[in-house]
């Protein structure tokens, strides 16, 4: 069905344009590591395959696509709700070396301690629901492996500088990609 291709095609692109736009524009870098080159070169390939595979599908099941749809647009929301508010005090490219001078619990940040990685992950999701195609699986992978690693990465960061009792306290509190829910003893 043509609408559903154009919907999910625009709403890959734009997924996939303003991620990287994030990485020239918002993120601070003096330099890029071996590490984050990496990590663009296969989310390049990777968001490739991805737009090949919604080229290559024959049938949109309306199920799967409404899904894939709401996966994008969960993605869209949250990276440029956490663009809003690290606009003030902009973050450093994923893999930096740099020591944290600030830590940010506003915004997204209240709910998962890397709002923009769980954007990136919902954005690889959205693909696979939409076009369920073996060679997206491998690729994907790797992307959450990246943004896992570089999660942990910037948390060790965190517990060697002088916020690491503050972030303990806040990493406590906070899922990593996705929200902690409350136990009942905690909402009493």
């Amino acid at each position: 069905m043509l609408v559903w291709r154009v919907t999910l095609l625009l709403l890959c692109m734009v997924c996939f344009f303003s991620f990287a736009w994030a990485l020239r524009a918002h993120f601070v870098s003096n330099r890029m590591s071996l590490f984050m080159r990496f990590t663009a070169v296969v989310g390049i390939v990777s968001a490739s395959l991805q737009t090949m595979a919604l080229f290559d599908i024959g049938s949109f099941e309306p199920i799967r696509s409404t899904c894939s749809a709401l996966l994008y647009a969960a993605s869209l929301a949250t990276f440029w709700w956490t663009v809003s508010a690290t606009r003030s005090r902009r973050l450093s490219v994923a893999f930096s070396v740099d020591q944290p001078t600030h830590l940010l619990q506003a915004g997204p940040y209240r709910y998962v301690r890397h709002p923009f990685y769980a954007a990136y992950s919902l954005f690889w999701i959205a693909g696979v629901v939409a076009t369920p195609r073996w060679y997206l699986f491998p690729s994907i992978t790797v992307m959450l492996v990246c943004y896992f690693c570089a999660a942990r990465m910037e948390e060790a960061k965190f517990a060697n500088s002088a916020l690491s009792g503050v972030y303990e306290s806040y990493r406590s509190q906070t899922g990593m990609f996705v929200p902690r829910l409350k136990s009942r003893r905690d909402a009493c």
